[in-house]
């Protein structure tokens, strides 16, 4: 019942999209896991939208997260596609 738990996607969902939005949530994402997992280590994210492709859906969102948990020294990805209505 931690009221921060999690990235909070939602407040992102009316920013203007581009890499400012990106790079912020990123950042979220890293900083929840730090304090959330601190035994997982991300190892890369990349989050695709339609700011760079013109022919893409602009309601289109992907986050891919390559992360590593350390003390079983697995690598793993978490990838989250979605397309907003």
């Amino acid at each position: 019942m931690d009221p921060v738990f999690g990235v909070g996607l939602k407040r992102f969902l009316f920013e203007n999209d581009g890499l400012g939005l990106h790079d912020s949530i990123a950042s979220a994402i890293k900083k929840q896991t730090n304090i959330y997992l601190s035994y997982i280590d991300i190892e890369n994210i990349a989050i695709t939208s339609a700011d760079g492709d013109p022919y893409m859906d602009q309601n289109f969102l992907d986050i891919r997260i390559e992360y590593r948990i350390v003390p079983l020294a697995m690598s793993d990805t978490l990838e989250i596609t979605t397309t907003i209505n």
